[in-house]
């Protein structure tokens, strides 16, 4: 890699295009921590309330009462998989374009804004992404570089 693709808008456009290859834990080791962690406390909060509505249905006496709150409770199943953000945002992975926007960088941490060309629309979405001393990115392995060059805008 180059000096130049060593900034947080390059470790931002990593992690979206390890995302759109599936490569969630990849895409996830870009961001930064406060991020990582914000996004699998919501995970984890989903899962603790979905665990109280099961263990509170059966004594529910009403069967309209019992029925919403199991309704409720399979509508945010959906909301417990750690990698729905990364599925949103690539829509399943047809990001065909990627760009960076915006970059701001406040201490160790850097806020990109990217504009996304999915197959059949146009998405803007942010992320927070580490700065790694020197402003360099992790060094990703030789496979990870492999793959890197696999989707280019």
């Amino acid at each position: 890699m180059t000096n130049s693709n060593r900034s947080p808008s390059a470790g931002g456009l990593s992690a979206y295009r390890a995302a759109n290859r599936g490569r969630f834990s990849e895409a996830n080791r870009l961001l930064s921590a406060r991020h990582r962690d914000s996004r699998a406390s919501s995970t984890a909060s989903i899962r603790r309330s979905n665990r109280q509505i099961v263990a509170v249905l059966p004594s529910i006496l009403s069967p309209t009462r019992r029925a919403d709150l199991e309704a409720l409770r399979r509508t945010m199943v959906e909301f417990e998989d750690a990698h729905l953000l990364w599925k949103g945002s690539t829509q399943g992975g047809t990001i065909t374009a990627i760009d960076v926007l915006q970059e701001v960088t406040r201490g160790a941490r850097a806020t990109v804004t990217v504009p996304l060309r999915l197959a059949d629309s146009w998405e803007i979405d942010v992320i927070e992404v580490e700065v790694p001393e020197n402003n360099e990115i992790q060094e990703l392995t030789k496979s990870a570089r492999a793959r890197h060059r696999g989707l280019r805008s």
